[in-house]
């Protein structure tokens, strides 16, 4: 019934919920085991099915109408739940404390407990003292074949408490946890060392900032040393990777005057890079780690980029976005005593830069993966925005040619034909005189297209982006593409008719049409 009538959940609580946990100290282990399952099962279909605890918490008058509303008194699975905590945590650890549990019970025992910390997260902070007791207790005792995956299953709880947790909960513990989780980080066997560098990821986020704590020195060194060893396990390197992005993000001060020789096993050019990648991306974000750093890891993901396939070159083209505004500084002007944020940017990327990288995003130009056309675009129109006068020459010896006919193309839609507009828009302002000759092209290869697989409404929309970035050209581009038609109004009563009749008698219709579209996309911001 648990598992096939979410719709009685209240009813359960009320009725079935107490009994179950009124068993939780069944003398029988099978039974008692079978309970906890039975009653993990309900967390599962909570979280489901249970709705939202925080819609008990909707203030006043501020509920929405309609038939599902219910009054404030109705009580809610989580409203239920919560009661009956306090009972549930306390019966369920006293059976897990005692230094004779099997390992099978202490596991079933940790499976529930984050199945009730994924329904309401921060339940079990009464219960420190006890939680911090039993995982100690497992975690002190070597992994053999028969307790591995009680030793994760403990791990993997502790991580989520962590996270679900305010660290008043738990500081008080560390001084206990600490030590045999530093244990686990050495084990032998991989999947426990993986899941207690993601535990110890989990404590660094939940503490951030974190500064100069000698735990975290030791768990850099240890994560260095998982890195440089070649016979780490893919898993243990991926943890140790996220880890290493962990520390500089939530203890930067730690971290920062370090030899840094983590990013030289990071950015490796062999085997799998994804995680790196995500590693470089997210550090970039948070933490100025430096501008020698920055330009090793932009000649790294260059390097990733010349790699066949494009399987994680996604991942590529994100961590570059990221990396190319690194370049740019935000300038503090301090005036007497205020400090005015003035967003004053001064580009810092190399003038060799888009000579290098240019060549290698060309290749990601075409109509074969319109994700990644979209995002070479964006890294293109990026660096003609934070460096136009070393990109522009580049961009219009090797990509405008090409672009020219990616503009023109039928298949070209969505995210992808927005990154063209945007190139476009930037590129007319990283050289005020070539918006005329960018139009002229875009028309000129749309004319010369088999017209199975041409859209013209692709290219007019094209040249509105160009006017609307340069709108002193805007005139001479109406003129231009009017003159092959005429306009009148006929008044009919009280109906207004439109006509078109041909101008000139060897007009192309295909440019016809072309100059109507350019004309109509032009008049939505004119």
């Amino acid at each position: 019934m648990i598992t096939t009538r979410p719709e009685l959940l209240v009813s359960t609580y009320q009725e079935i919920s107490p009994a179950l946990i009124s068993r939780f100290g069944d003398r029988e282990e099978t039974v008692r085991l079978e309970i906890w399952h039975t009653y993990t099962s309900l967390l599962k279909q909570t979280a489901i099915y249970g709705g939202r605890p925080e819609d008990e918490a909707t203030p006043r008058g501020k509920r929405k109408r309609g038939i599902d509303q219910t009054p404030d008194s109705e009580e809610t699975p989580y409203t239920l739940l919560k009661g009956q905590v306090p009972i549930l945590s306390k019966a369920l650890l006293n059976q897990l404390k005692s230094p004779k549990t099997s390992p099978i019970v202490l596991q079933t025992g940790f499976g529930l407990l984050k199945a009730l910390l994924i329904v309401l997260p921060g339940s079990l902070s009464p219960q420190i003292q006890l939680v911090t007791a039993i995982s100690t207790s497992i975690l002190s005792q070597p992994p053999s074949t028969s307790t591995s995956n009680l030793h994760l299953i403990t791990l993997s709880f502790l991580s989520l408490f962590f996270s679900t947790h305010a660290p008043s909960t738990f500081s008080s513990a560390l001084p206990l946890l600490i030590p045999v989780l530093q244990r686990s980080l050495v084990d032998r066997h991989p999947r426990v060392a993986s899941e207690s560098f993601r535990v110890f990821s989990s404590l660094l986020r939940s503490l951030k900032p974190l500064r100069f704590e000698s735990w975290v020195d030791q768990l850099y060194d240890q994560a260095v040393q998982r890195l440089a060893s070649h016979d780490t396990d893919a898993e243990v390197r991926i943890s140790a990777e996220e880890c290493i992005a962990d520390l500089w993000v939530c203890a930067t001060d730690n971290v920062r005057n370090r030899d840094r020789k983590e990013w030289g096993y990071i950015c490796r050019s062999f085997g799998k890079t994804d995680s790196a990648v995500n590693v470089v991306r997210r550090v970039a974000e948070e933490v100025r780690v430096g501008d020698d750093w920055v330009n090793d890891v932009v000649e790294w993901l260059i390097n990733l980029l010349k790699k066949s396939g494009r399987l994680g070159k996604a991942e590529v083209f994100s961590a570059l976005n990221v990396l190319l505004r690194r370049y740019v500084f935000l300038v503090l002007a301090t005036i007497g005593m205020i400090v005015d944020f003035c967003r004053s940017y001064i580009s810092g990327i190399p003038k060799d830069l888009p000579f290098h990288l240019i060549p290698q995003v060309k290749g990601y130009l075409s109509t074969a993966d319109f994700s990644l056309l979209s995002q070479s675009l964006n890294i293109v129109a990026l660096l003609l925005e934070l460096s136009p006068a070393s990109t522009f020459p580049e961009v219009e010896r090797s990509l405008l040619p090409d672009l020219y006919i990616i503009a023109y193309s039928p298949l070209i839609s969505g995210a992808a034909l927005e990154s063209l507009f945007g190139f476009f828009t930037v590129l007319v302002q990283a050289d005020n005189q070539i918006a005329s000759h960018v139009i002229l092209n875009l028309v000129s290869a749309v004319e010369k297209a088999p017209k199975t697989d041409a859209s013209p409404a692709n290219v007019a929309r094209c040249v509105a982006a160009t006017v609307k970035s340069q709108q002193g050209i805007a005139a001479g581009v109406i003129a231009e593409y009017s003159r092959h038609f005429q306009v009148r109004y006929l008044a009919d009563g009280d109906t207004l008719t439109l006509t078109i009749s041909q101008n000139v008698s060897l007009v192309k219709s295909s440019l016809l049409v072309l100059s109507l579209l350019i004309i109509g996309e032009l008049g939505r911001f004119m």
